[in-house]
């Protein structure tokens, strides 16, 4: 799946009533930013992640680890390598494209350190990885034993890595939804698996095909953007961060803190209150904690009850299919809700073909 844009729309207005454009994120638009002569590495090109043909004046790299099973251009310069030892000087490139690959690299972090490295500062890291927890890679990865996928990204796991051990900050991402490419020209599987997500949609409001996939563009800076916080003050919501220029946390006099022995308290260095990590039941008085919690209810109750905020109810199978209008009996729906929630789970091809088969009659009988 090439995920390419040929418009830039003006999603926002901004502060000042100025329109706000989109910024460039998919390959067409990054590749249409660089000047001829600049250098791009297509890292795990496999048959090209783009048209090399269209962009002649561009200084272009491929690699993977087989030969392409197609002929490149001559503008093209391809090399046999790993992503974790890429075969290239430092800051050789002005962009690197990882399209659907840093998921099948065994060690995600140096992959991505090696990329950083070849890039120059200010230079791009265009990458597109699927979303793990969606219900296309799981279905990818049960029709094809695992499918070659090594890591089973989702977007804050990607941005804790990225942000932990690179200096690539994020610029513009997308959650990009599922396109079931991996079904080829065999049409009637992408038919009926179409046909069974559309109808778990009518039946429970939940899109299975969106956020599927993401596509995400970083820049390369020259400091690290992750930062730990080892802990939160209870009462100010402020704390301290570990690292260079970090508050030091000061133990308190007489806590009996030392240097072989974990902090059991801590002074918030903002607001300066303590606060207790470790607390024994023993240490509560009841008494003062009957006295605490009535007054809790003086000072909150009412507002809370005010607020007239009430969890949702929670939807049974007859609500649903009345609220859809859909054929089914609240069986049918409740068996279809529990079939496409165990999908996800589903390992084998044998399973995921009995799966198919059970919901053939749901699938026909929603039809208009």
């Amino acid at each position: 799946m090439h995920a390419q844009s040929d418009e830039v729309s003006q999603p926002g207005v901004g502060a000042e009533g100025r329109r706000r454009v989109e910024g460039p994120l998919f390959m067409r638009e990054l590749l249409a930013q660089l000047q001829p002569g600049e250098a791009v590495l297509d890292l795990g090109c496999g048959r090209g992640s783009f048209a090399y043909a269209d962009y002649p004046a561009l200084r272009i790299d491929a690699l993977d680890v087989a030969p392409p099973e197609v002929s490149f251009p001559s503008h093209v310069t391809f090399r046999l390598g790993r992503a974790e030892k890429l075969p290239y000087p430092d800051e050789a490139f002005r962009l690197v494209i990882a399209h659907y690959v840093f998921e099948h690299f065994a060690d995600f972090v140096q992959a991505l350190l090696e990329a950083e490295r070849v890039l120059r500062v200010g230079g791009w890291l265009y990458m597109s990885a699927p979303n793990a927890r969606s219900f296309e890679d799981l279905l990818y990865r049960a029709l094809f034993a695992g499918g070659g996928h090594l890591q089973q990204p989702t977007l804050e796991w990607i941005m804790r890595q990225v942000y932990e051990h690179t200096g690539l900050k994020l610029v513009t991402y997308c959650d990009w939804p599922a396109a079931m490419t991996f079904f080829g020209d065999h049409e009637e599987m992408r038919a009926f698996t179409t046909a069974v997500l559309h109808t778990f949609q009518r039946v429970t409001g939940q899109d299975l095909r969106a956020a599927a996939n993401y596509v995400l563009l970083f820049r390369k800076e020259e400091t690290i953007g992750y930062r730990f916080a080892p802990r939160a003050c209870t009462y100010c919501g402020d704390g301290a961060s570990a690292g260079p220029g970090a508050p030091e946390l000061r133990p308190l006099a007489g806590s009996g803190n030392s240097a072989e022995q974990p902090l059991e308290s801590w002074e918030c260095p903002f607001c300066g209150r303590r606060n207790v990590l470790a607390v024994e039941a023993a240490d509560l008085d009841p008494a003062r904690l009957q006295a605490d919690l009535e007054r809790f209810e003086r000072d909150y109750g009412g507002r809370l009850k005010r607020s007239g905020y009430a969890p949702p109810p929670v939807a049974t199978a007859g609500g649903l299919a009345e609220a859809v209008a859909t054929p089914f009996s609240p069986v049918e729906v409740q068996e279809l809700r529990w079939l496409a929630k165990g999908s996800l789970w589903f390992r084998s091809h044998l399973r995921l073909y009995y799966f198919f088969r059970r919901l053939k009659r749901l699938v026909v009988r929603a039809q208009p």
